[in-house]
């Protein structure tokens, strides 16, 4: 079986269509929708054969919020386009694919991206890389200045699709540079990559699904992240589509960064603190 690379997202029942409306809406509309992202790639890794991109029609607020544990939704079943990506895939090709989704209210600034509630990047990906050639970082390394890029670029790409789709929901091409190339490492045309791409998985594996949003107006500002479901990119013999699962009960987010030092030095001496003010009061 060929090898897969990456995904990560999450819902709700049976078999779902590609959305029914046409484009793919802008991060920056207030809406958004999670998006699947694929590519055939060569089995030297070095070059992509085929480029996709799908609306899922799951919106990134329904994500953000979580999906219940246990729920479990097949969705861009019934898309030619997701079909034709898995028909180019010929021996030896590696499938190659990651999940994104945005929006925000308001403009794309510190002060209001930074500010809890007003905006939310969908991300598969631990380790994620704004534009192409850009610095890579891990989801605790996120800050405010991060997110309004990864939402400001996403929102670029989105248009890409939209404009070399017509305005359909989703879009294939054989020649990657017509569709859009998604993993800047493996790509050969116009490249857009978010470093999604980055971790191994094999075929119907669950991949985690992370919501990162604002938690302080200031660039550097760290921005918080939780596991909000899975996903699975899965062939069978009849046909494509994308898993979007609700993630078990004992999932839990990332580790923290590690405080600094200084930090746990003033916690002690606070203790310490604490510790003469009751000697005294006994005295």
């Amino acid at each position: 079986m060929n090898t897969l690379l990456k995904v990560g997202a999450s819902s709700a029942l049976t078999l779902a269509a590609i959305a029914a409306h046409a484009s793919i809406a802008i991060p920056s509309s207030g809406a958004g929708d999670a998006i699947l992202f694929a590519e055939v790639v060569n089995a030297a890794g070095t070059q992509a054969v085929a480029s996709y991109a799908g609306d899922t029609g799951v919106s990134v607020a329904t994500l953000a919020a979580g999906l219940a544990s246990g729920s479990s939704t097949n969705y861009l079943a019934g898309d030619a386009n997701l079909q034709k990506l898995f028909a180019a895939d010929a021996s030896g090709d590696i499938v190659v694919y990651g999940v994104l989704g945005g929006s925000y209210t308001g403009a794309n600034n510190n002060s209001n991206i930074g500010t809890a509630g007003n905006a939310n990047f969908i991300s598969t990906s631990t380790a994620t890389t704004a534009e192409p050639g850009g610095s890579t970082f891990n989801l605790n390394q996120v800050n405010t200045s991060a997110l309004k890029t990864l939402l400001g670029s996403l929102g670029g790409t989105i248009q890409s699709v939209n404009s070399n789709s017509g305005g359909a929901a989703s879009i294939e091409g054989p020649v990657p540079a017509t569709a859009g190339v998604w993993d800047d490492t493996l790509s050969t045309g116009a490249a857009t990559g978010y470093g999604f791409f980055s971790n191994g998985n094999a075929v119907g594996s669950a991949v985690n699904l992370f919501d990162i949003t604002g938690a302080g107006t200031s660039p550097a500002a760290t921005a918080t992240n939780k596991i909000v479901g899975t996903a699975s990119l899965v062939d069978t013999a009849n046909g494509a589509y994308l898993t979007l699962a609700g993630a078990s009960s004992g999932t839990t987010p990332p580790p923290a960064v590690p405080l600094p030092a200084a930090v746990w030095l003033l916690g002690s001496g606070l203790l310490g603190l604490t510790g003469v003010a009751r000697r005294k009061l006994k005295a």
